[in-house]
């Protein structure tokens, strides 16, 4: 297809079917070109649709002249710009993808900017709703591991002296044993010493009422040796073997 075949901005697309054909030369117009919207285009439209230099160039049905009459088709689009009106410069109509995007990015960004607000908003009145009792449960929490580590400290205080004095305890009860070991070994060498001048004697008859001395002094002299009283200390009998008496 030819660029003659244009009237609006000579594009090389034949692909592109949002246009219009003018019903007087035939050309093609792109809606963007015209500013129609595709809304409004009908079949008697597209069948009775001339172009603003075929307008222009048609003559009155009054006057039998040459004298060109203006279009009163009043089809607008999105600008509520005429059809028949003259063509515009295409710089100056043609919306680009670039001012729609700008725009619509605008737009976007207001809408964004107030629904962040709002969900700012009711996030901040939700959340501070919800934390308000966890800050009080928290707050008791808190309370409670302060006065139970009072307690842990009072308590580990009470083990560390505890400590200390089972410590001391120990070291005391060594000391003790050692004394009464010494103490024992004494005793026993005591013992053995005053032990040194006792005479035992075995198979003594026992009999009621008996004196000890007289016995004993009785068998020094069966024995032949010289013992008087008065050279005993002491005279006691270990255990009675006859239980009767």
């Amino acid at each position: 297809m030819s660029n003659a075949n244009w009237g609006c901005c000579f594009s090389e697309n034949d692909n592109c079917d949002e246009f219009i054909v003018c019903v007087k030369c035939e050309r093609k117009y792109h809606y963007a070109c015209m500013i129609i919207d595709r809304k409004i285009i009908t079949s008697d439209l597209l069948a009775t649709w001339a172009c603003p230099q075929c307008v222009h160039l048609q003559p009155k049905t009054a006057n039998k002249d040459n004298t060109p009459v203006r279009n009163v088709s009043t089809v607008r689009g999105n600008k509520r710009i005429a059809i028949g009106s003259p063509q515009s410069d295409p710089e100056k109509v043609n919306i680009s993808m670039e001012d729609i995007r700008q725009v619509v990015e605008g737009v976007m960004d207001d809408k964004m900017n107030d629904l962040f607000k709002r969900f700012n908003e009711n996030l901040v009145g939700f959340f501070a709703k919800e934390i308000k009792p966890m800050r009080d449960e928290l707050s008791s929490i808190k309370e409670s591991l302060t006065f139970i580590n009072d307690q842990y400290e009072g308590i580990k205080k009470e083990n560390e002296a505890s400590k200390i004095k089972v410590t001391t305890l120990e070291k005391e009860n060594a000391e003790l044993k050692g004394t009464v070991h010494a103490l024992a070994q004494r005793v026993n060498q005591i013992e053995q010493h005053s032990r040194q001048c006792n005479l035992e004697l075995q198979n003594v008859p026992e009999s009621r009422n008996e004196n000890l001395k007289t016995m004993i002094t009785k068998l020094s002299e069966v024995i032949g040796s010289s013992l008087n009283e008065k050279d005993i200390l002491n005279c006691t009998r270990t255990g009675k073997m006859n239980r009767e008496y």
